[in-house]
């Protein structure tokens, strides 16, 4: 399940329109390299035709490899996108858009060390550059770095104050800290900039429900839901809300809609078994913690689960197997379910 959303940071799109092809190319694969509206299937053929003639001038060979590693991006070839930035710096060493975009595809790729390598050059060739500072922060706050994370973020609202997912992720990276408070400001401000971004509004809501707030957590999620009618988290979180407040047959029935959204999920399986284990409707509690279970053999709060319905049905071996399991995993899960109301 996710937690926090992650603001998008995009990609610079620059599509170049170069000088007339030359010979080795058509018209119209020069056309799809080089102008705007060819598909990414048609946009790489068109600037694999450019590159494998070698006739064009070398700005036009820059951006032919630019376009088509944002192509490749487009479509999740991530190390071809790597593969052609790299070429448009040894042949444009300042281009900073190349730095950035090759940056955002390392990123993806799960390369943090060089993604914040790729960052700070295009800082250093762009030191206004919002874009910027708001992925190298998104990368530190995936390294577990949320102090540099925010300084990071500071920098680029500093630059763009109407960027909204630099208020969210520095939002997710106060709530990495438990400064929730400082989280619901910063979700606050998103929310002020654009009042139809659902994501702003969800978490806010987990926000929310981290303070204990479920109430306003649930008051979040049904707007995720007024905006996003098919927006399988607000459900699921929704589910885990009412099911602390006790709001018991709702939060089943959110459940199940977030099942029909998302079959088969462990964590909203999980979810629906609590419900079902403070409705004391042990048999469905059971057969759903143990489904979840099935998908998801390390799940403390499923294995907990499971370790407190095997006890109120009279297990009591295999209800403390659970729970001891769940411990291990888990260390402070006694803690957590008591907040939903459940005690072994």
């Amino acid at each position: 399940m996710r937690r926090g959303r992650v603001g998008v940071v995009g990609v610079i799109v620059a599509v170049a329109v170069g000088a007339p092809p030359a010979l080795g190319q058509t018209q119209q694969q020069w056309d799809w390299c080089f102008k705007e509206g060819a598909s990414d299937e048609l946009t790489i053929d068109g600037c694999s035709a450019v590159l494998q003639a070698r006739r064009a001038a070398p700005a036009d060979l820059s951006s032919a490899y630019f376009n088509r590693g944002l192509a490749r991006g487009n479509k999740g070839d991530n190390d071809g996108a790597i593969a052609d930035y790299s070429e448009v710096i040894r042949l444009t060493p300042g281009d900073a858009d190349a730095y950035y975009n090759r940056a955002l595809a390392f990123s993806r790729r799960g390369d943090d060390e060089h993604a914040v390598a790729d960052y700070d050059q295009t800082i250093r060739l762009r030191p206004d550059s919002a874009a910027a500072y708001n992925g190298r922060g998104s990368v530190r706050a995936r390294q577990g770095n949320n102090d540099a994370a925010i300084a990071d973020y500071d920098r680029a609202i500093e630059l763009n104050p109407n960027d909204i997912s630099a208020f969210i992720n520095r939002g997710n990276a106060y709530s990495n800290k438990r400064d929730y408070d400082r989280a619901i400001v910063d979700y606050d401000f998103a929310i002020v900039l654009d009042p139809a971004y659902p994501d702003a509004y969800f978490n806010r809501g987990l926000a929310y429900s981290d303070k204990g707030d479920e109430p306003r957590a649930i008051a979040d999620y049904d707007q995720v839901i007024r905006l996003n009618p098919k927006d399988s988290d607000a459900f699921s979180s929704r589910c885990l809300s009412r099911t602390i407040l006790g709001m018991l047959p709702a939060a089943v029935a959110d459940c199940n809609e977030a099942l029909a959204l998302r079959p088969g999920d462990a964590d909203i399986l999980g979810r629906r078994g609590l419900a079902y284990l403070k409705s004391g409707d042990n048999p469905r509690a059971l057969a759903d913690f143990e489904a979840s279970l099935t998908l998801a053999p390390k799940s403390a709060g499923s294995m907990f689960g499971r370790g407190v319905t095997r006890l109120r049905k009279g297990d009591r071996t295999g209800g403390q197997r659970d729970l001891a399991a769940a411990r291990r995993i888990e260390p402070h899960i006694d803690a957590r379910y008591a907040r939903y109301g459940v005690h072994p």
